[in-house]
């Protein structure tokens, strides 16, 4: 799967995100078997997602477009997108420690949820994360 790193996240000052919190997991899609005519079970995939909400403040217009046209352009072309984990761990809601390297997620344009707040904009995002049984 091809990967799209948010630069324009990734690049936000850090009071600029207010934090990743983490919204428990999704297992109700997670498994795709083949089953053979005796009944038995074969090429067996599991999966979990995690699933989280990134919350973003004080951005200007342009930031804000950048945000979404990037997120969109990931959507469009079927691209995980990637968000650096030390900026996601400085809020202190995620302990993504035992990730080697950084998290791949998964996004649907329905989750983007932008918001004027007077001069300001706020975007919540939904994200989801998935992890491959063995």
């Amino acid at each position: 799967m091809q990967v799209q790193t948010l630069t324009s996240i990734n690049k936000l000052s850090k009071y600029k995100v207010k934090g990743c919190k983490y919204d428990g997991i999704n297992e109700k899609d997670g498994t795709i078997y083949q089953q053979a005519e005796s009944g038995e079970e074969f090429n067996i995939v599991r999966w979990i997602e995690h699933l989280y909400t990134i919350s973003l403040q004080y951005l200007t217009f342009a930031e804000a477009e950048e945000i979404i046209n990037q997120c969109l352009e990931a959507k469009r072309n079927r691209k995980l997108i990637t968000i650096s984990k030390d900026l996601l761990e400085e809020k202190g809601y995620v302990d993504m420690k035992t990730i080697k390297s950084e998290p791949l997620f998964k996004i649907d344009i329905k989750d983007i949820k932008p918001k004027q707040n007077k001069r300001f904009y706020e975007i919540t995002m939904k994200v989801k994360e998935r992890v491959d049984y063995l």
